[in-house]
């Protein structure tokens, strides 16, 4: 399939973007970097965030329609938003759930 590689990437740095957005709201039930600073939990969350831009730059410039990929604009965009929402629904039911 000629877009495997974009949605792959696309998955991984949904991943990576979930955990940085919303890792934090599940630390206190795992015992996790609870009692660190604001400032330390911030900056874990920006590297995180990195790791989801090495994914997520070479996404977009493999899956455009002009670098001779599969996807128009509009295209890439729609994928990666039912792409999130699905990366997100699987970690809320398996990883962030609550008991």
């Amino acid at each position: 399939m000629k877009g495997g590689y974009s949605i792959q990437l696309l998955i991984a740095s949904n991943f990576f973007m979930t955990f940085s957005s919303y890792g934090n709201l599940p630390l206190k039930k795992w015992n996790l970097f609870y009692n660190y600073s604001s400032f330390y939990i911030i900056t874990t969350r920006w590297l995180m965030a990195f790791f989801e831009f090495i994914f997520k730059v070479p996404d977009i410039r493999s899956g455009y329609k002009s670098n001779g990929r599969l996807f128009k604009h509009f295209q890439l965009k729609i994928t990666k938003e039912v792409i999130t929402l699905c990366v997100f629904t699987v970690c809320t039911l398996y990883i962030f759930k609550t008991k």
